[in-house]
């Protein structure tokens, strides 16, 4: 039985990340390794795993987000401006505002 073990370096590397990022996720329990003695070993079949795993993950987020939204309904389009006894227009953005009432001069 021929195992190929990867070091964290290595590892990395092979993930295409970070030596930082992979400490970290290897910290955490996220990637598939032990640390024997002071040094974190991989195997690469695992990481292999891992990281087929973690694409497929991926894509089926992308794909269920992608469904929500092509079946989120269509936002309503802004309202027209409307126009005054006076035939001024209104911003249809703006609440109805109380009247000010004109002072005499």
């Amino acid at each position: 039985m021929n195992i190929n073990t990867l070091d964290i370096t290595e590892a990395a590397n092979f993930l295409k990340i970070a030596n930082s990022t992979a400490y970290e996720l290897a910290e955490k329990g996220i990637l598939p390794g032990g640390k024997i003695g002071k040094h974190w070993v991989f195997i690469e079949t695992e990481l292999a795993q891992y990281l087929s795993d973690e694409i497929s993950r991926q894509q089926r987020e992308r794909a269920e987000l992608a469904d929500i939204k092509n079946n989120t309904p269509v936002q309503a389009a802004p309202k027209k401006a409307t126009q005054t006894k006076d035939n001024k227009k209104l911003n249809p953005s703006i609440k109805d505002l109380p009247q000010i009432p004109k002072q005499a001069a």
